[in-house]
């Protein structure tokens, strides 16, 4: 019982890192056309669909638990590097930025699913 109320205490977290990320990605691409911010924002949703497969195959084989929190430890990576964004920052940079975000996403979400 203590386990599953932990995970979902991390899955928790997890979320309420996405909701802060999504309030602020949008206004770092404010004052670019409409065509270049959403060539920015897909590139976390690809990383995430293209990265699926090879989580699930991964967690089936290697201990979830293991996977959940090398997970979570690439979110803290992430939000540390998404402390240094800002106007000057060059796109690239946050593209893969969204790209290590959409990696931990599938890295945590796919192994605490199996766990609970």
């Amino acid at each position: 019982m203590l386990a599953l109320s932990g995970i979902a205490a991390l899955i928790i977290i997890q979320l309420l890192v996405r909701l802060a990320f999504y309030e602020f990605v949008p206004s770092v691409c404010e004052g670019i056309d409409a065509r270049a911010a959403g060539l920015i924002m897909i590139s976390q949703p690809l990383a995430m669909a293209l990265l699926s497969p090879v989580a699930g195959k991964l967690s089936d084989r290697k201990n979830p638990g293991v996977i959940a929190s090398a997970g979570m430890g690439i979110t803290g990576i992430g939000l540390i590097l998404l402390c240094f964004i800002n106007a000057s920052t060059p796109f690239y940079l946050i593209i893969c930025l969204l790209i290590l975000l959409g990696v931990d996403l599938r890295s945590f979400h796919l192994p605490t699913r199996m766990l609970s």
